[in-house]
């Protein structure tokens, strides 16, 4: 047809324009939606504005009356951004990309549980540091004493237990056997706003989005409160709007509806970032063991995604099984203004690192000694009187088992750097959140 008629070819190209809207700008697609439309092949862009009009009012009464059936019920609710860095992006004469940010709110009702009453769930110091240093003494310092064997032990799985451990964090939708867990059937989509979600204005935005859903508004009204799943910078954001409101009260800008909110980090956001924690302390170990593995033409990826990491946590996980020999490290000679802080790691091909890659005891202030058995101040077993056992412990530092039993089997020199790291980070958290003006200043600055 196009060889009869060259017109043709250039109607056909204009038709396969129309239907590829992608890369085009919002004048643009209306244009080639009204062309279509004149083709018969479509209808006008008006309708088509019309039509989504009246889907975003609807969407407000469905919302709505999907959470009116569990008024009685426990909420979640998710804030998450979406990037949609995937999709064609062509710079213009203003911006250099066409990426939009959209923040999703989701409310997920928990039909098996009583709605949440809200009742002292906010802390009036903001963040408790006796309240810490007391849960670290009395809860974990003896298991911080067990390296990760003793604490769970040399243990065997089958290959179904180990690929769903390799896979936890795999959001592919093409595994079968994740697609029941990660349902969202009963899930309600609140909005889907423009929305960066890097500030904590933006995050409260997003709240009031959450608010303005007259269901929601009376919830609150009843005294229930609702659980906010949130990353690590929503956890900041909203920790800090709290904190400003039960400081500031109505100076803060901020309404008393953001003390219904209770922000959280779910267990298995946890494991992720300390295992992505882990592989960045040593990722000159863990590339080298890559490259070994997979060749040296497969390097590994600056940001690997979270099932990689896994894999490789495992493979030296397992390898740990058959070769439990210490890594061996020297403190570096040169550079007298690093000896104290910089050693070698020659078996983690990394020839200077940080203390903080070693145990926890080697950054107290009182360190390993390699050349006595016990650690403790205040020993008085005499070896060559009193044989007494002696334990090694997962931070470095070694007691016999009578000190380590007159500790309360604690590591006290580990204990205490513990303690005065909270007090610092705590006090320097609590000025950040007590920072009214913070904001202010930045925006004056620019």
């Amino acid at each position: 047809m196009e060889e009869k008629d060259a017109r043709l070819k250039l109607f056909f190209n204009e038709l396969y324009a129309s239907s590829n809207l992608k890369s085009k700008n919002k004048e643009t697609q209306i244009q080639y939606i009204d062309t279509l439309a004149d083709l018969g092949i479509t209808v006008t862009s008006r309708s088509i504005a019309r039509f989504k009009t009246n889907a975003a009012e609807e969407h407000a009464e469905i919302v709505d009356s999907a959470l009116a059936e569990h008024v009685e019920k426990a909420m979640v609710l998710n804030i998450d951004d979406y990037h949609s860095i995937h999709t064609p992006r062509m710079p213009n004469t203003t911006t250099t990309s066409t990426a939009a940010h959209l923040a999703t709110i989701l409310m997920n009702p928990i039909t098996t549980q009583a709605a949440i009453p809200q009742e002292n769930i906010h802390n009036p110091l903001l963040v408790d540091a006796n309240l810490i240093k007391l849960n670290i003494g009395n809860q974990f310092m003896t298991l911080y004493s067990l390296t990760h064997n003793q604490r769970w032990g040399f243990r065997t799985v089958d290959d179904n237990t180990r690929l769903e451990e390799l896979t936890v964090h795999s959001y592919d939708v093409r595994l079968k056997e994740k697609r029941h867990i990660r349902s969202i059937k009963d899930v309600v989509l609140i909005d889907l706003q423009e929305n960066q979600l890097h500030s904590m204005g933006e995050y409260i935005d997003a709240i009031n989005a959450v608010t303005s859903v007259p269901f929601i508004w009376q919830y609150i009204e009843k005294g229930h409160i609702i659980p906010l799943v949130a990353d690590w910078p929503g956890q900041i954001h909203l920790r800090t709007a709290i904190s400003r409101y039960l400081l500031y009260k109505d100076s803060s800008n901020i309404t008393n509806n953001i003390l219904s909110f209770l922000s959280i980090i779910g267990p298995l956001h946890i494991s992720l970032n300390s295992r992505e924690l882990v592989f960045l302390q040593y990722r000159p170990f863990f590339t080298e063991m890559y490259k070994y593995i997979f060749g040296p033409k497969k390097p590994l990826a600056q940001t690997p995604k979270p099932w990689r990491i896994n894999l490789l946590l495992e493979i030296f996980r397992s390898l740990g099984r058959k070769f439990r020999k210490r890594f061996v490290f020297k403190k570096k000679e040169k550079e007298k203004e690093k000896s104290d802080e910089s050693v070698s790691l020659t078996a983690m091909k990394m020839p200077e690192v940080h203390l903080s890659h070693l145990p926890l005891g080697f950054n107290a202030l009182h360190k390993p000694n390699l050349f006595h058995y016990c650690d403790s101040t205040n020993c008085s077993v005499f070896f060559s009187v009193n044989p007494n056992p002696i334990r090694i412990l997962a931070c470095g530092h070694s007691y016999h088992e009578s000190c380590h039993t007159n500790n309360d089997f604690k590591c006290l020199h580990c204990l205490g750097l513990l303690q005065d790291g909270i007090d610092r980070n705590v006090q320097s958290l609590l000025e950040s959140l007590q920072n009214l003006n913070k904001k202010k200043k930045e925006r004056t600055k620019k």
